[in-house]
């Protein structure tokens, strides 16, 4: 194969990849606004203060097993 051809087969590959990725964030970032959108000051409030524990229960977990 030609190595020219094999390069910008990579390239589309790979920016067919970086594509679909940023779609996907795209409606990650959409479904929140949407559950954000639907709720009071004090719901979100306490949806960011569960977030956060999770967060930092499951690293706790990894570094206490390591």
């Amino acid at each position: 194969m030609n190595p020219a051809r094999l390069e910008w087969q990579i390239r589309c590959e790979f920016n067919a990849y970086c594509k679909r990725t940023l779609r996907n964030e795209l409606i990650d970032a959409c479904r929140v606004a949407v559950l954000f959108f639907n709720m009071t000051e004090v719901e979100i409030a306490e949806a960011m203060k569960s977030a956060i524990r999770k967060h930092y229960s499951i690293s706790w977990d990894i570094l206490a097993s390591t």
